[in-house]
């Protein structure tokens, strides 16, 4: 199962005694396997519920028998749950999906000592599909993730700063995982100001899911609301970009106020007649 000699080495130098608390009968060799070669692994049976060995009250799971790559990986958290204290209390479950892959042995130590130190929950599962792959609350991140970055995205997941995670998802062009988390998360707010946002990749996808999503009417109604305020800017390309959003999304209410648009002239006045003749064919006039 693993190396008795790699395992005494490691255990014997940790910087303190760790409790494993055995939750499923099949998790119970390989836990009382460590305790019989260290004096500083100690384990405990608490039921059949979860399904995992938790490390001690470190709120950190696996669920799943460590091998190869993936036991060196859980003696680097042991000894990660030694050295680092919890600084925070973050209502956040943080998910992680690996196998055997040096990236995965990187992305876990990272999130581990980000959950250790935030106080988040953090449950480990052996998964065969996109790996590593972080879901924290409900934003889910592929890749490699840094210590920093994992603790941003807690920060980020407990605060529900759901603008992060869309920038993030723009930027990566994944325009359905947008859509589904908009619609879930009812974010047509959050969405709409991005269509004014300082880069370029990002304007472009966040008007692109908007025009996706111009049949919600619940996403629509909060997005009007903001491209009219930010309507209100100096920026000749940006105004231009929201009067098009505008007609895409906008119904016969919002005629009239594209029409005093429209009277302006140069390229915003162009767009704003572009979008007039949008709404009137979708409204029939």
């Amino acid at each position: 199962m693993f190396s008795e000699i790699l395992a005494k080495k490691f255990l014997e130098n940790l910087e303190c005694k760790i409790k494993l608390k055995v939750h499923g009968r099949e998790f119970l060799y390989f836990a009382k396997k460590l305790s019989s070669i260290s004096r500083k692994i100690e384990y405990e049976f608490v039921g059949e519920n979860d399904k995992a060995i938790e490390i001690d009250d470190f709120k950190i799971f696996f669920h799943f028998q460590p091998r190869g790559l993936e036991f060196q990986v859980f003696l680097s958290v042991l000894k990660i749950c030694c050295i680092f204290k919890k600084l925070e209390s973050r209502e956040c479950k943080v998910f992680l999906y690996i196998n055997e892959c040096p990236a995965c042995a990187v992305v876990v130590e990272s999130v581990a000592k980000a959950c250790i130190k935030s106080g988040s929950e953090l449950h480990i599962f052996r998964d065969f599909g996109t790996v590593p792959r972080t879901i924290f609350c409900d934003l889910e991140i592929l890749g490699i993730l840094s210590e920093r970055e994992a603790e941003k995205w807690i920060f980020v997941a407990s605060e529900e700063i759901y603008e992060e995670y869309i920038i993030e998802k723009l930027r990566e062009g994944d325009l359905d995982e947008v859509l589904d988390f908009v619609k879930k998360k009812k974010l047509g707010r959050v969405l709409a100001n991005l269509t004014s946002h300082k880069e370029f990749f990002v304007r472009l996808g966040a008007m692109a899911a908007l025009e996706a999503l111009s049949n919600d009417e619940e996403v629509v109604r909060d997005a009007k609301d903001v491209l009219l305020e930010l309507l209100k800017c100096s920026d000749e390309k940006v105004k231009e970009d929201l009067v098009m959003m505008l007609g895409i999304i906008g119904d016969k209410e919002d005629i009239c106020y594209l029409r005093e648009i429209a009277k302006v002239g140069g390229s915003v006045g162009e767009a704003a007649e572009e979008a007039l003749e949008k709404i009137m064919r979708k409204w029939k006039y």
